[in-house]
């Protein structure tokens, strides 16, 4: 800047000086003598013009020029617009236009940033962010968690470094390569998680690649509902089928002369009869089961109303009252009179206790002991079923709520049981905000207890 106003002055002086010798030549050769004050007088206007130069123009756009830097960090504004109504008063109110487009276009890129920074964030899929150069960008919380990263903040870092799994590395190492986007399926067996990943690559001016988006989206529940769903199919296939064969082929001995002898065909139709019950009890259990979890997955909550558990229980226990005095069992109940009430479905809980009750009927030897009670446990109610039965051994407590488990098969069947009746209970108290427990001890007897909220 000094360089130029030094040329500027030079300049001024050269004109100035060269003016007053040509007039002095020109107009008055009487005067050459004089012509050293006239460069005298040359170089003082050159001071002067360029003092006024400096004070009107050459000041104010150093001035200009400081604030126009200064305009991408914090709001400027060109008073010089105001003031002036020369060509630098035009310039400073261009100036000030451009500013507040500037202002405005920063504010606009900010707000966008952060709503998309809101949107990845809030996201429950995993987001991760690899820019350019390789180094991650953003990486959003669920990413960090499905992922396991090996370092906290993983900003700025490698993703190689950063990420655990060669099969993810070699994705995005493919996305940043590639022009389209690419999709594949991951099972990552170290923690049994199935992930369906998704890099886009994001490209900018002139087709330069930006960045790549990588989207993971956690399947593994997708999966093990698969897996739920093939493994129901199956099972609800080989229950069928036992009762049907077993149908099947009486029907056609009795079909190939077994008819004729009725003492024979009255047993084999009481095989038939006794195996249709089993399947009508099997249609209906799984009827029941399904309407029960599609209820679950929607969200729907069950008709909740104040009921009284001696109440459902003496009607369940009713229900029972042959079979249990068929096999002499001793049947305590001991159910508070006070007990708070809860809040529920009726037909849903008898059902839930009826399973319960049925079970501790069949599991139980002649002569053994079932009893129920009921206690107020903090904002639930407890029911107790406690039978003095074969009890259940310990490695099949877990599973025991699954459907069409069952810790002794051939007596289950033998016993008319589905294998739903745990799953059902486990399913309806879920339902209703509660939970089902149990505790057994092998020869010795269980206890099942269900916990329902408060009325």
């Amino acid at each position: 800047m000094f360089r130029e106003r030094v040329k500027l002055f030079l300049i001024l002086l050269l004109i100035t000086s060269a003016s007053f010798f040509f007039v002095a030549l020109a107009f008055h050769p009487s005067v050459r003598p004089s012509l050293p004050l006239w460069i005298a007088v040359a170089v003082v206007n050159a001071f002067f013009g360029m003092f006024l130069i400096h004070v009107r123009y050459l000041k104010p756009l150093d001035q200009l020029a400081s604030k126009v830097v200064r305009v991408p960090q914090e709001s400027i504004t060109f008073n010089e617009g105001n003031l002036r109504r020369d060509e630098l008063g035009v310039l400073a109110r261009r100036l000030n236009e451009m500013a507040e487009v500037f202002r405005l276009e920063v504010e606009g890129a900010i707000g966008e940033k952060e709503e998309v920074r809101a949107v990845i964030t809030s996201m429950s899929e995993g987001v991760l962010v690899i820019g350019a150069d390789k180094r991650i960008l953003h990486a959003s919380h669920p990413v960090i968690k499905m992922l396991d990263l090996r370092t906290g903040n993983p900003y700025g870092r490698f993703f190689w470094e950063a990420l655990r799994h060669e099969e993810i590395v070699a994705i995005i190492e493919t996305a940043l390569k590639s022009p389209v986007a690419i999709s594949r399926e991951l099972n990552i067996s170290t923690e049994g998680a199935s992930f369906s990943v998704h890099a886009s690559p994001v490209f900018g001016a002139g087709k330069k690649l930006h960045s790549v988006v990588v989207i993971f989206h956690d399947i593994s529940a997708l999966k093990k509902y698969d897996r739920m769903r093939s493994e129901f199919v199956a099972n609800v296939s080989h229950e069928l089928k036992t009762p049907l064969t077993s149908i099947k082929g009486f029907v056609e001995t009795l079909k190939s002369g077994a008819i004729d002898d009725r003492p024979v065909a009255v047993r084999f139709l009481t095989i038939i009869e006794a195996q249709a019950l089993r399947l009508e009890k099997l249609v209906s259990d799984i009827l029941f089961l399904s309407a029960v979890e599609a209820q679950e997955l929607a969200g729907e909550l069950p008709l909740r109303e104040p009921l009284s558990i001696a109440a459902i229980m003496a009607d369940v226990l009713e229900a029972q009252r042959v079979q249990i005095e068929e096999k002499q069992h001793q049947l305590k109940v001991n159910i508070p009179a006070g007990i708070a009430q809860v809040l529920g479905d009726r037909i849903q809980l008898e059902q839930v206790f009826t399973n319960l009750i049925s079970n501790a009927v069949k599991f139980t030897p002649l002569g053994g002991a079932i009893s129920v009670g009921a206690c107020d446990d903090r904002n639930m109610v407890r029911i107790d079923v406690t039978d003095t039965g074969i009890g259940i051994a310990q490695e099949h407590i877990n599973r025991l709520f699954e459907r069409f488990y069952r810790v002794d098969k051939a007596r289950s069947q033998e016993m008319g049981g589905t294998g739903l009746g745990l799953a059902i209970v486990k399913h309806i108290v879920s339902l209703h905000g509660g939970k089902a427990t149990v505790k057994s001890t092998p020869f010795k007897g269980s206890t099942f207890s269900v916990f329902l909220p408060k009325a």
